[in-house]
């Protein structure tokens, strides 16, 4: 997440490789799948992570806040 958020090279080389976004993940040694988190990086999917849709994208499904007890 962090390299999501402060590292603009890292979010520019995920959108220059949409054919294959992972080999970048892989060079940043990041064991992640950025297509499991589309709408955190590719702007066009953003508008997807408050609503039910975003179940499609596991990573980017944000936590609740308030955990059921």
């Amino acid at each position: 997440m962090e390299r999501l958020t402060g590292d603009l090279a890292f979010r520019t080389e995920l959108n220059e490789n949409l054919d294959n976004p992972r080999k970048v993940t892989e060079r940043y040694g990041i064991d992640v799948d950025p297509l499991e988190m589309l709408p955190l990086w590719r702007r066009d999917y953003m508008n997807y992570r408050s609503k039910p849709e975003c179940a499609s994208w596991p990573l980017a499904v944000r936590p609740s806040r308030h955990p059921a007890r």
